[in-house]
């Protein structure tokens, strides 16, 4: 099994939704600044409700983040961020 760590990870589950970063933060109500840091390693921990709220977002398991599964567990999301997502972008 490869081990790609959370930063790969979540960087490939957002280009299989063809997301930007942005789009990801509408959709998560994660700030895009912290997404940007997980992507690129600087942040290598997120707690349990930001990494929760990526997967929901994407549509992906958590198991697949966090490396303890090659299945991305894929799974059907809204076509738009919900509306208290928006009202604090």
């Amino acid at each position: 099994m490869d081990t790609y760590s959370l930063a790969q990870r979540l960087r490939m589950a957002r280009a299989y939704r063809g997301w930007s970063q942005t789009e990801l933060s509408k959709r998560s109500g994660v700030h895009n600044m912290q997404i940007s840091k997980l992507e690129r390693g600087i942040t290598r921990e997120a707690s349990s409700s930001t990494l929760r709220a990526l997967c929901q977002a994407l549509g992906v398991s958590p198991s697949y983040i966090l490396g303890l599964t090659e299945d991305m567990g894929v799974s059907a999301v809204d076509d738009e961020p919900a509306l208290e997502e928006l009202s604090h972008v």
